[in-house]
């Protein structure tokens, strides 16, 4: 589940381009002024709030899979609706999306603070002090 240090190396990089790219969609969603809806608000404040929790690497699984839905929402409602209006920087959320579900089946990675809170541990089985019983 926590990967060595090249695979974590690996993840902490997908994490931050997935981060990356959902601060600025929140920001873009939170930038528009007083033309925003409530919905619109609520789709920049858990972009960047998923944004932040994956590049530090908490509940990954958890906020990955949240990413995951919400760009499965958004491309469902772009092909349903705004085909005419499709452009290529629409399909980044295709693109998180999968990202999203490769951080999910990979884990965290070793550079993330689930590794550090649920990571490895050593069980230590005590010797038994008393003798079997013949």
């Amino acid at each position: 589940m926590f990967s060595g240090k090249l695979a974590g190396t690996a993840l902490l990089l997908l994490r931050a381009t997935v981060s990356f790219t959902l601060f600025m969609q929140g920001k873009n969603y939170l930038a528009r002024g007083f033309d925003t809806t409530v919905l619109n608000w609520l789709i920049g404040l858990v972009s960047i709030i998923s944004g932040g929790a994956l590049l530090i690497g908490i509940f990954t699984r958890i906020f990955s899979s949240l990413v995951f839905l919400g760009a499965l929402l958004k491309m469902t409602a772009l092909f349903s609706t705004f085909v005419d209006d499709f452009t290529p920087f629409d399909l980044s959320a295709a693109y998180v999306g999968l990202i999203a579900v490769s951080i999910f089946l990979m884990g965290p990675g070793e550079f993330s603070l689930d590794a550090r809170l649920f990571g490895r541990r050593e069980i230590i089985i005590p010797q038994n002090t008393f003798p079997p019983k013949p």
